[in-house]
Parts: structure tokens; C-alpha cells; sequence
């Protein structure tokens, strides 16, 4: 899809951090929007911004994670633009903590928005992008689905998950033109983990002012996930740490498994661990 100019792009996640990246960077190319969150001050914001670029927008309020909610979207964005081309699945949540101190609606919860919201997302949009005639998905999944890490195991669960769902959805969607590409970002500047539900909210809000001040540009993920639209790419890496998981876990994956360990381990003496009553 070389020619993004006047196609309908469907957003979700659009309030903040990547997703106001993505609206912005579309938006020059001259694509219609329609974003998606559930985060109404957030949205309309980023709805504003993209409309005083002189781009057609839409704004639904929506929990990507409800099928039902996310059916009464594609009904709105058919009604209101026609048409979709290109789908981004970019809505996610996390929580920080160890996995034995879930509750098991909030582990649901994840695996709901991050990785049902993307399936959804797919199933109900696809008779739109075929026809479109050259549509194209994009699914963002993260370095986390490279590689466990430790007080994230329903982020990571669904990042992997994402990962493969897109690779098969790939092939199977590759001989009726509509592209299919995985992004997995490295540590971004975004306020996913600020805020994030944390067991630790004093140490959580510690990391999130850091992944703020020091996380990678989304505006430059932003551009090579356009650049990957454009040549329908497999993948899109996000920054140097994500590409540098990959490659250390596909050639020392001992390594990586004890720099995990070693994370819970230091935690623990610093009392961030705690066994659960």
C-alpha cells in the first residue's frame, strides 16, 4: 500500500503514547481516521489535533475488549467513512505484579484488551479490508512477546500470543492482498505503565516517570510503522532494546532467563517481593 493518502485508517488505543503517534503520522499522510479508546479526554484531544490538520476523524468510545461494543464500532466507521483500509490494533493495558498475587479477573482482564480486542478487531473488520482491495492490518504486540519478564506474565502471555496469531494470519491473508504486519516496540515513552495497576504504585510510578523521560520516541515508531504499511513488512522493530532482546534470546537464551531471574531476585532483597498472606 504505497498510497496512504485518502485511505480510512481505523485506530484503537488512539488516546495516547503510540496510538497518538500513529493518528498523527497517518494523518499527514492525508488518511481519514477513526480512533478508537476508551479514554473519552484523552481521545478527543488527539480527535482535535488530527481534525486541525484538515483530515476527516471520527471518534468512538469503545472497550476493545468487548466484542459487542467493538461490533457497534466497525457499524459506526462503515456509516460514517464508508469504508476501512487499514486496521491498527494497538489498544493495550498491563498491571505490575508477580503472577501469584493476580487476581484472576485481572489477568482476564489483560488477555481481554490485549489480546481478544486484537482478534476481534481482525475478525469484524476483515470483510471491510477485503474490500478495500489492498487493506492492511498492523497488530502491535511488544518486546515482551520476545521474552518473559518477570511482574509482567499476563502482558507477556498475550504479547506472545499476539506475535503468533499475526504470523499465521500473515500467510493465510497473503494471497488475497491484504497485508499483515507485527510491530514489536521496545520501551516507549508512553504512560502505559504510569498507569498501570500496580501492587507497588510508589515503584510503578518510579519506572513510568523514567519510561516517560527516557522510553523512545513514538513519533519515530510511529514513522516505521508507516514505512512498514508502505511495503508491507512482517515486522516492525521498535527501538535498539527491542532488536537487542531478540537477537541475545535467539543467541544466548540462558542469558536472558538469568537476567530475569536476577531482576525478582534483587527486588527481593529489597523487599519489592513479598510473599502472598
Amino acid at each position: 500500500m504505497r498510497d496512504l493518502r485518502d485511505r480510512v485508517v481505523v485506530i484503537t488505543g488512539a488516546a495516547g503514547g503510540i496510538g497518538r503517534a500513529l493518528s498523527l503520522a497517518f494523518a499527514r499522510e492525508g488518511s481519514a481516521l477513526a480512533l478508537v479508546d476508551l479514554d473519552d479526554a484523552g481521545l478527543e484531544g488527539v480527535h482535535q489535533e488530527v481534525a486541525a490538520m484538515g483530515v476527516p476523524a471520527s471518534r468512538h468510545i469503545a472497550d476493545v475488549g468487548d466484542r459487542q461494543v467493538l461490533e457497534g464500532v466497525r457499524d459506526e466507521v462503515l456509516a460514517r467513512h464508508g469504508r476501512v483500509d487499514v486496521l491498527v490494533n494497538n489498544a493495550g493495558v498491563t498491571i505490575y505484579s508477580l503472577f501469584e498475587h493476580l487476581e484472576p479477573e485481572e489477568f482476564e482482564r489483560i488477555v481481554a484488551v490485549n489480546f481478544w480486542g486484537v482478534v476481534y478487531g481482525c475478525e469484524l473488520f476483515l470483510p471491510l479490508l477485503r474490500r478495500s482491495g489492498n487493506g492492511h492490518i498492523v497488530n502491535v504486540a511488544s518486546m515482551s512477546g520476545f521474552a518473559g519478564m518477570p511482574f509482567q506474565s499476563p502482558y507477556c502471555a498475550t504479547k506472545f500470543a499476539v506475535r503468533g496469531f499475526t504470523e499465521a494470519l500473515r500467510a493465510e491473508l497473503d494471497s488475497v492482498g491484504i497485508g499483515v504486519t507485527c510491530v514489536m516496540p521496545g520501551v516507549t515513552s508512553s504512560q502505559i505503565l504510569a498507569s498501570a495497576r500496580s501492587r507497588d504504585p510508589a515503584l510503578t510510578g518510579r519506572l513510568g516517570q523514567l519510561q516517560l523521560r527516557h522510553g523512545g520516541s513514538p513519533d519515530k515508531l510511529a514513522r516505521r510503522i508507516i514505512r512498514g504499511v508502505r511495503r508491507n513488512r512482517a515486522e516492525v522493530r521498535g527501538q535498539f532494546d527491542s532488536v537487542l532482546l531478540d537477537l541475545t534470546k535467539r543467541a544466548f537464551p540462558w542469558m536472558v532467563r538469568w537476567f530475569m531471574a536476577q531482576l525478582v531476585r534483587t527486588a527481593s532483597r529489597r523487599g519489592l517481593v513479598r510473599a502472598r498472606p
